[in-house]
């Protein structure tokens, strides 16, 4: 239930069903999941690995997680 995909060095799947942002490295291999148990509804992802911020929309809120 993907819903957006962000490809950067590593490949950053949406599933705001499941609230979860997956990481995968560009050979498939999962590298981390991330779980927003308090999100209501997550509509997108932005990545910055240079400065390793990850943004999402949750509704009317903008997040930004350091990874």
């Amino acid at each position: 239930a993907a819903t957006r995909l962000f490809v950067a060095t590593n490949l950053y799947i949406l599933e705001p069903d499941k609230k979860r942002l997956l990481i995968f490295n560009k050979q498939g291999q999962l590298l981390n999941q991330i779980v927003f148990r308090n999100s209501q509804n997550l509509k997108d992802v932005y990545v910055d690995e240079e400065d390793r911020y990850i943004y999402l929309l949750d509704t009317n809120k903008l997040l930004q997680i350091t990874f």
